[in-house]
C-alpha cells in the first residue's frame, strides 16, 4: 500500500516556525536567518548543555502576522468551496 503524501501550500513551514518561535524561545531548529525573521543567542538548555536558542525579530513578528492572515484567507476560501452544494 503506497504511503499517502500531503502537499502543503507554499509558506506553511515558515508560518509554523514563526508561530512556534512566537510562543517561546527554542533551540535545535535548523532554520536559516537569511530573511531576518529570527535571531539567535546561546544559553544553557534544560539538560545543562550549551544550546542555541532562536526568537523572532520585529520583522519576524510582522511576517508571522502576514503568514497567518494568508493562511486564514486560504483555508476560508477552501472551506467555502467545500461547503458549496
Amino acid at each position: 500500500m503506497p504511503e499517502e503524501r500531503i502537499e502543503l501550500p507554499q509558506g506553511t513551514l515558515d508560518l509554523l516556525i514563526l508561530k512556534a518561535l512566537a510562543l517561546e524561545s527554542m533551540h535545535g531548529w535548523a532554520i536559516s536567518e537569511r530573511r531576518g525573521w529570527i535571531k539567535a543567542h546561546w544559553a544553557t538548555s534544560e539538560n545543562n548543555r550549551r544550546a542555541k536558542y532562536y526568537t523572532l525579530t520585529l520583522q519576524g513578528q510582522k511576517q508571522l502576522k502576514v503568514e497567518t492572515a494568508a493562511w486564514r484567507k486560504l483555508t476560508s476560501a477552501v472551506g467555502h468551496v467545500l461547503d458549496m452544494a
